[in-house]
């Protein structure tokens, strides 16, 4: 399972266009944010980013990007307030992009 905190740096190395700036950015190794990305794409059962040089978003990155990006702000806080508490709307927002991202790998 993925949490707010997975999607908040994934948007954040879009944002920073690096892994290691929004490692920086957020005060943890760049190992870990790593792990955090390779969660994400476990979870949805595709890479995000192309590992070549330069980085970029893959297709599949661009949408989860996009449907991140609504996620309030405030829910971030959540997050580091309540240690991980999930609400239902954040529970159907990543069930339906797995599901949407499923249905794309089948077109």
């Amino acid at each position: 399972m993925i949490n707010y905190l997975d999607l908040k740096y994934f948007v954040d190395i879009v944002d920073f266009g690096s892994i290691s700036s929004a490692a920086r950015y957020n005060y943890i190794a760049q190992q870990s944010m790593s792990a955090h990305l390779k969660k994400i794409e476990k979870y949805y059962g595709c890479e995000l980013f192309s590992r070549s040089s330069p980085m970029y978003m893959t297709d599949a990155g661009e949408k989860v990007y996009k449907a991140s990006k609504v996620i309030p702000p405030h829910t971030y806080s959540l997050y580091f307030r309540h240690n991980q508490v999930l609400s239902p709307g954040a529970e159907k927002f990543i069930r339906a992009t797995k599901e949407f991202l499923a249905q794309r790998e089948q077109n």
